[in-house]
């Protein structure tokens, strides 16, 4: 996987690069020190790989990759070439996903390019000027594939989606909404989304309220079950409580303790904690961490209506034995 970490001049992405990568890539107290961007490879490790060499005899044992790059600062105006903007637009385009650096500290030595500190404006700089350079793009595309959608099937549903996509951009919207109308127009029956836990942490309740708002709306129109994933582990008392009253508003079909993906999954404490705090109002979904038969049977005796687990024909397996007495 490769990924670009983005933002504006002087905000730590080369910092972030180096504590990384230990790749020692200059940082400096002045706009656009990085210019060609810098490229480091991490090995992740994982036990799990080690473990299976071990078992199989492996003679190589070849852990998975990232690949960071350190790209160099945007602009407000970089679409239409503002600073860096046309180079950092192309390296940006290069990449899987993006590391998204926005600065928070206070220090008068450290120069803002804009003169103050906003993180929210920055984000919103960030994001407006990927969504006017999608624009250019899609503009370019569209007019290339207009002229072949009148004699090719396959050009007329490319032209039908970029005309979606591009109605979508220009509402302003981002990413998520898009995704989740387009995996419920290929037959999707229930969505999962884990909500902006950054914008969570930063106390941007109204952000994270109309995202989820945004997602709910777009299953509830095509009568689509819609699930809000809290990933619990990471999150402080106050955060998952915060979550449950947006929850509590927005009224999702269900609210789900973890993607099972996390350092932690469903905890007896976090399932409890988000019944007492939505009530009747959303249903509650169990996931992570739960392996056998009374660990369901305690989730669902404090209130939870759906359980999931990778071990959930095990757990049916020991109901039915329990069933029969054996």
């Amino acid at each position: 996987m490769k990924l670009g970490i983005v933002g504006l001049p002087n905000v730590g992405k080369s910092t972030l690069f180096n504590s990384l990568t230990k790749a020692g890539a200059e940082s400096a107290n002045y706009p656009f020190c990085t210019i060609d961007p810098n490229v480091g490879v991490v090995t992740v490790p994982d036990e799990r790989i080690r473990l299976l060499g071990e078992l199989y005899h492996t003679k190589k044992v070849t852990p998975a990759v990232i690949e960071f790059v350190d790209i160099a600062g945007l602009v407000k105006g970089a679409s239409k070439g503002e600073g860096l903007g046309n180079q950092f637009l192309a390296n940006i385009r290069e990449v899987d996903a993006i590391v998204h650096v926005v600065r928070c500290f206070e220090d008068s030595n450290i120069v803002h390019v804009d003169g103050s500190i906003n993180p929210l404006r920055d984000i919103e700089t960030i994001n407006l000027e990927l969504i006017f350079s999608d624009l250019e793009v899609l503009e370019r595309r569209l007019s290339k594939v207009s002229k072949a959608a009148r004699m090719d099937k396959t050009c007329a549903k490319e032209l039908a989606l970029l005309e979606r996509i591009k109605a979508h951009l220009e509402e302003g919207k981002l990413a998520k909404v898009f995704e989740t109308e387009d995996a419920i127009k290929k037959g999707a029956q229930e969505i999962d989304y884990v909500v902006n836990i950054t914008q969570l942490k930063e106390k941007n309740y109204d952000y994270v309220e109309k995202e989820m708002a945004a997602i709910v709306a777009a299953c509830r129109r095509e009568n689509v079950c819609s699930k809000v994933i809290f990933e619990n582990c990471y999150l402080e008392r106050e955060e998952k409580l915060a979550l449950c009253a947006i929850a509590r508003d927005v009224r999702p079909d269900f609210i789900k303790t973890s993607t099972g993906f996390g350092t932690g999954g469903a905890v007896l404490e976090d399932v409890e904690l988000m019944k007492n705090a939505v009530g009747e109002a959303v249903k509650i979904k169990a996931a992570g961490g739960i392996r056998t038969l009374e660990d369901a049977l305690q989730m669902i005796g404090l209130g939870v209506s759906r359980i999931g687990s990778t071990a959930s024909v095990d757990i049916v397996e020991e109901l039915k034995r329990k069933r029969k007495g054996i």
